[in-house]
């Protein structure tokens, strides 16, 4: 049964609307009853329905952060130019997931999410709730940028730019199980960077408070499901298990973004994936933060960010 947690709500997260999507069918069998995709939508759609830009989350995040970090008013993910939808994938924690389903699905027995669950689901919602067919634009970090991956893969006559920010088309086991040591580089242990994160007077004190205090707070099922579907998320079962052919049938300009510090998705991994794309570059964006640098505390991070989305986005697809 469905158990009240309060840290998934509106009063931690901000402002979302359930949209429910019927009965839903998964990849790796069985069905979600009513499946509910949680969702923050800013700017305004126009008449053509084309600036649209879809922002998907990461793991264990939600809208909250991308809003926070990467859309606004002075950002170029700018809701006065741009209809900008921001979709939690299924299973963290205020779309449908273990802590707020019934029955059968409930907690534990959860069943098993794949990256192309979540991006079939907010495909129905773009098609069915906003009428849009069409993105100007996906972009997401980390799981985020798996989502993105899959869309320009999935739906290649439905995506006209993408930008995976720090995330790999094909991803390996061994990323799930190092999360904890590899999220930041060692030279930004190295440097005591934990002190810009927030007000920590030791490294103790960081570990205690961010590291631990973060994930405390979190449905551990959500955790599960969420980290489950990000090491299986492969681009390639959309082409016979073959990346190449997978990455080979996108028609998007696509800006593949890693962090240069990144342990988890290094830009070696990304330059392999990245020359399999027709439309494709890579642009690294430098940042010892490693892959937490995705929550924008190195201040020279995001203005990276920001130059290459806005090239993207004035270029011509």
């Amino acid at each position: 049964m469905a158990v009240d947690l309060p840290f998934y709500t509106e009063e931690f997260h901000g402002p979302f609307t359930l949209h429910g999507l019927g009965d839903f069918e998964l990849e790796e069998g069985g069905v979600l009853p009513d499946l509910q995709l949680a969702v923050s939508t800013q700017g305004e759609l126009n008449a053509a329905r084309d600036n649209c830009i879809l922002v998907p989350t990461w793991y264990s995040g939600t809208h909250q952060i991308m809003e926070q970090v990467y859309i606004g008013p002075d950002r170029v993910l700018n809701p006065d130019e741009y209809f900008i939808v921001c979709v939690n994938q299924i299973g963290n924690g205020l779309s449908s997931s273990p802590h707020n389903v019934d029955g059968s699905h409930a907690g534990p027995n959860f069943p098993k999410v794949r990256i192309g669950d979540d991006v079939r689901a907010q495909e129905q919602l773009l098609r069915e709730v906003f009428g849009v067919e069409q993105l100007a634009l996906v972009v997401g970090g980390s799981m985020g940028a798996q989502q993105t991956w899959e869309w320009a893969v999935r739906f290649p006559d439905k995506v006209l730019r993408a930008a995976p920010i720090a995330g790999t088309a094909r991803n390996m086991r061994l990323h799930g199980r190092l999360a904890g040591v590899m999220g930041w580089s060692t030279e930004w242990y190295k440097q005591e960077c934990w002190r810009r994160v927030g007000d920590f007077p030791t490294f103790d004190d960081f570990t205690r408070e961010f590291t631990h205090g973060y994930h405390e707070v979190l449905d551990p099922n959500s955790l599960l499901t969420m980290g489950w579907k990000w090491q299986h998320a492969d681009v390639g079962r959309n082409a016979g298990g073959s990346l190449g052919a997978a990455l080979g049938r996108i028609k998007a300009k696509v800006y593949a973004m890693p962090i240069s510090d990144d342990m988890f998705f290094p830009p070696r991994d990304i330059a392999d994936e990245i020359a399999l794309v027709p439309n494709g570059e890579m642009r690294v964006i430098n940042s010892i933060d490693g892959h937490m640098g995705l929550i924008a505390t190195d201040p020279g991070y995001l203005p990276q960010v920001e130059l290459h989305l806005r090239e993207l986005l004035a270029s011509e697809v």
